[in-house]
C-alpha cells in the first residue's frame, strides 16, 4: 500500500486502509506445522464423505481426529498455538484451518469440542440462564467479554456454561458452519457414563500441555468435574490425593484412568505410581493399536471415545 502524499483525498485513504485490514488474512500453507501428524488410510473429497470429523480447541492448541463409522482412527494430528492473546490466536487457528488439506474435504459429522478453561457446571435445581453471562463475571472476571454458551446433559443433571472468545467462535463457525459446537465437558461426560467401569472409586484424567481435566466417580455417580492447571508433577499427585481426602476414597483402591499427552517413562507418571496402585492408560474402543505405529492410543483415546458416543 503506497503511503498518500500530503493533501491527498483523506476519505479515499481511510477506505483503503479499512479494506485492508477487514480483508481475511493470506494463509502461507501449512506454516504452523503439527506436533504430531498421523494419517492412518488415504482420505479424499470422495471417500471423506463417510468420516467423521472431530476437533478440540483449548488457549494452546489445536487438534483434530477422523474416524470411520467403526470408530477406527484415520487420521490425527496436534497443533501448538504459538501466541496467547485473541487476535493472535486467530489468525493461528485461520492458518490452521485453512491450509490443512485434511481439513478441506467434506465430513460426514464434524463436531468442535471447546476446551477452554472457564467453564464450569450448574445443577438444575439452581441453573438460570439469565443469570449466565453474570454467573461467568463472576467465576472468571470481565476483563473480557466473550461469548457465553451453555449446553444440558442429563448425564450429571446439570449444565455446563462456559465462554468462548467471540472471535474465535465466528472463525470456526464460518468454516464449518454445518459443526455442532460443545464444551469437552458435556460430551466426555457421556463417553464416560457409555464406557462406565465396575469400579466403585474412579478417577478419569485427560492431560494436556498445561493442565488436566479431572472427573471423579464413587458409586457411579459424579462426585466432581475440573480443570486444573499444574507445572510439576508434585501439583498433580496433590491435587489428586486432596481429592481422595475430600471424597474418602482410597488412593490405593481407586481406579485412575490416564489419557492425553503424557508419556510412560515421564516423571509425572512415574511420581502417580507412587501413590496410586490401580492406575492405567485408556484404551480405544475395538481400533487396531498397530496402525497408530509410534503413537501411544492413550494419546486419541478420549476423542474417539467422544465421536463414537455421537456418530
Amino acid at each position: 500500500m503506497k503511503i498518500p502524499k500530503r493533501g491527498a483525498n483523506l476519505r479515499r485513504a481511510t477506505e483503503e486502509i479499512i479494506s485492508i485490514i477487514a480483508a481475511p488474512p493470506r494463509v502461507e500453507k501449512k506454516m504452523i506445522k503439527p506436533v504430531f501428524h498421523l494419517e492412518t488410510t488415504e482420505l479424499n473429497a470422495e471417500n471423506s464423505g463417510n468420516a467423521n470429523l472431530l476437533m478440540e480447541l483449548n488457549e494452546y492448541a489445536f487438534s483434530y481426529l477422523v474416524t470411520s463409522d467403526n470408530h477406527d482412527i484415520l487420521a490425527a494430528a496436534y497443533f501448538v498455538l504459538p501466541d496467547r492473546d485473541d487476535l493472535s490466536h486467530a489468525h493461528a487457528l485461520r492458518e490452521i484451518i485453512y491450509g490443512q488439506d485434511m481439513l478441506q474435504h467434506p465430513f460426514r459429522q464434524t463436531i468442535c469440542l471447546y476446551n477452554f478453561s472457564e467453564c464450569t457446571l450448574v445443577p438444575d435445581e439452581i441453573y438460570n440462564s439469565d443469570i449466565n453471562n453474570d454467573l461467568t463475571d463472576v467465576l472468571f472476571g470481565n476483563l473480557r467479554k466473550n461469548l457465553v454458551l451453555t449446553e444440558k446433559h442429563h448425564e450429571a443433571v446439570a449444565h455446563t456454561v462456559y465462554r468462548v472468545p467471540s472471535n474465535i467462535h465466528s472463525l470456526v463457525h464460518q468454516k464449518f458452519p454445518n459443526g455442532s459446537y460443545w464444551h469437552l465437558y458435556s460430551l466426555w461426560l457421556k463417553a464416560m457414563k457409555d464406557s462406565a467401569s465396575a469400579d466403585k472409586e474412579v478417577i478419569e484424567l485427560i492431560f494436556t500441555s498445561d493442565k488436566m481435566l479431572v472427573a471423579v466417580f464413587k458409586e457411579a455417580q459424579l462426585q466432581l468435574l475440573q480443570s486444573v492447571p499444574y507445572s510439576t508433577p508434585e501439583d498433580v499427585v496433590y491435587q489428586l490425593l486432596n481429592y481422595c481426602h475430600e471424597f474418602s476414597i482410597s488412593p490405593e483402591e481407586c481406579l485412575v484412568i490416564v489419557s492425553g499427552y503424557i508419556d510412560e517413562d515421564s516423571a509425572l507418571f512415574n511420581e502417580m505410581k507412587k501413590y496410586f496402585l490401580k492406575l492405567q492408560f485408556d484404551q480405544l474402543i475395538g481400533s487396531d493399536q498397530a496402525r497408530l505405529g509410534e503413537y501411544p492410543v492413550h494419546y486419541f483415546s478420549y476423542l474417539q471415545k467422544i465421536a463414537a458416543c455421537v456418530s
